[in-house]
């Protein structure tokens, strides 16, 4: 919920005390903060109505590149495929294809991750545990060093993927102050006729350079652009990062 007393700046509160069993009795609960008319207190309605927004779109986090399994599965599942079409409507497929089995290899990678996570957390401390009674052996040091260095690796990347959530969100929120100085700058100027320029004397281009303007984008072109934008960023909400085009180009270029 929002709160402000002088509507000039809004704090965000958005957490509730509530216990484990209320939870998982109403999983869909939502809250609502009215307006506070009369009291200092914000009115809030709770709602158990659970509202389908369809399925979630596809996100692909960079931090799953550093991964050794997911180069093998790109080659095969780009093998694999067999469609028709034209080029553009094949590529699509192709791509709807790739995305759906990421989605699905993701998610058993997700819970082998989860697992080994609380595997490798739960030897360390039995390790910790033991080394406040006896002296460790070197074996059991070396468990416990890989088991550091392997929980080091899942916070690397979690750190990869907050850094790429924490991009995607400025992009898309932005900074107050630039929103209210954009907004002030765009409705500020009235104008009660666009101005128009006239000048007989301007230069016009060439037949040669207007076939240029007009001729198909060349591969290295379009490599160029690619190459110079956000690694972070995708071309649509539910799309494979630039990031992740930029390593499998020529995988892409590929039938």
């Amino acid at each position: 919920m929002f709160m402000s007393r002088v509507d000039a700046k809004l704090s965000k509160r958005d957490r509730f005390l509530a216990c484990l069993n209320f939870l998982n009795a109403f999983p869909s609960l939502t809250a609502t903060a009215h307006p506070k008319k009369i009291s200092y207190h914000i009115p809030i309605t709770f709602s158990n109505d659970k509202e389908d927004f369809g399925p979630p779109f596809f996100k692909f986090f960079n931090s799953w590149l550093l991964l050794e399994e997911l180069d093998q599965f790109v080659h095969n599942a780009w093998a694999r495929f067999h469609g028709y079409g034209n080029v553009d409507v094949y590529l699509a497929a192709k791509l709807k294809h790739l995305k759906e089995g990421i989605r699905k290899w993701r998610k058993e990678e997700h819970n082998k991750e989860k697992l080994e996570w609380n595997n490798t957390k739960e030897t360390i401390r039995e390790l910790e545990k033991l080394a406040e009674t006896r002296e460790l052996s070197p074996n059991k040091l070396q468990t416990k060093s890989n088991g550091l260095q392997k929980l080091l690796v899942f916070v690397k990347q979690k750190l990869v993927d907050m850094k790429q959530i924490s991009n995607n969100r400025w992009v898309v929120d932005g900074d107050e102050n630039s929103t209210f100085f954009h907004g002030y700058n765009k409705f500020s100027k009235q104008w009660v006729s666009q101005p128009k320029l006239v000048n007989p004397n301007i230069k016009s281009i060439d037949m040669m350079d207007a076939i240029k303007l007009e001729a198909p984008f060349l591969v290295d072109e379009v490599k160029k652009v690619v190459w110079a934008c956000g690694k972070d960023k995708a071309p649509c909400p539910d799309g494979l990062t630039l990031k992740f085009i930029q390593k499998y180009l020529g995988l892409l270029q590929m039938k």
